[in-house]
């Protein structure tokens, strides 16, 4: 069945109108053949290329969805992200699809229990904490080590849940709870990560977790700017000064982004799943391409930044 989608990739909205995904349900979550590590893989390589190619609009059945998610999540929600294995990313992979598609306004419910289960808060948390200690040292955690494939999984979570909440939670969301709290106390009941912590990772990341962790702040800017509240203007102002010095004086990384291909193949190697929704990320109009279709990455994150900047500016002086 994977084979025929790759090869007819239109087919997924097919079998989502023929209850496939009612059928995956069954298969994953009612099933003794998953018990079976082979046989899970295979049902879940089928999931995620479903996901991959189908329309947004024949994505209805939110019940069916919402059922296989919460199965998914139970099947990671005991490993501390340290120990994720091929199948726990590629739980990951299709999860960050399921918040994809959610921006359009399907699959809410199923959003919704991704965003706040209380099992990924506690583990991206501890996963994004562990990665910041690292200091200097986390430019050798890159794709090729399995620190490093975990840390940009978890950075791919956050970027699609960002662009998730606001189609998730219209008008309800509060974008400055982003900026660091003054007391470090205040945890999210959702899936998230700190402004400071992403120009961590910006900063002393691998190439490839310096983009994911760019596209992450560049989303939340974006909304920040939309709501036009009163920020906490020293933490602010010391992030965007981190985040806009590493941006002019490193740009060599985002050039490597653009040669990515939105190709799914036999997803032996989890470096295809990240490639996908890198390229899934990378390529939302919204935020990186001009009107023109052109690439924009770094002009379009310094702009953001810049734009704070101004705003904070006038602000000081009234």
């Amino acid at each position: 069945m994977a084979t025929i989608i790759d090869i007819y990739p239109t087919i997924s909205d097919q079998l989502c109108l023929l209850g496939i995904g009612n059928a995956a349900r069954t298969l994953y979550c009612e099933s003794s053949y998953t018990h079976s590590p082979q046989m899970s893989m295979v049902v879940l390589v089928l999931i995620f290329k479903i996901l991959c190619s189908v329309k947004h609009a024949t994505l209805s059945d939110d019940e069916t969805w919402l059922a296989l998610i919460v199965k998914l999540i139970n099947s990671i929600a005991t490993k501390a992200a340290d120990i994720w294995n091929h199948e726990s990313l590629l739980v990951i992979g299709i999860l960050c699809l399921i918040l994809h598609h959610s921006a359009n306004a399907v699959l809410i419910e199923a959003s919704k229990t991704i965003i706040f289960s209380s099992s990924l808060v506690s583990t991206i948390k501890s996963a994004i904490h562990a990665a910041c200690l690292k200091g200097p040292a986390l430019v050798d955690h890159d794709e090729g080590t399995s620190s490093g494939e975990i840390l940009i999984f978890v950075l791919l979570l956050n970027y699609f849940t960002l662009r998730s909440l606001h189609t998730v939670l219209p008008g309800i969301m509060d974008w400055k709870v982003f900026l660091d709290p003054s007391d470090g106390m205040q945890s999210f009941s959702f899936i998230g990560i700190y402004c400071h912590d992403l120009c961590r990772l910006m900063h002393f990341g691998s190439p490839v977790v310096k983009l994911a962790a760019s596209y992450c702040l560049l989303e939340l800017f974006a909304r920040i700017s939309e709501q036009r509240k009163e920020q906490g203007r020293s933490c602010l102002n010391q992030l965007l000064q981190v985040c806009r010095k590493q941006k002019y004086t490193d740009n060599t990384w985002d050039d490597g982004a653009q040669e990515h291909k939105k190709v799914v193949g036999i997803l032996d190697d989890l470096g295809e799943v990240c490639e996908y929704l890198i390229c899934l990320m990378s390529s939302e109009p919204s935020l990186d391409m001009d009107s023109g279709g052109s690439h924009l990455g770094n002009k379009r994150l310094l702009e953001e930044i810049e734009l704070f900047f101004r705003i904070l500016t006038v602000q000081d002086g009234s």
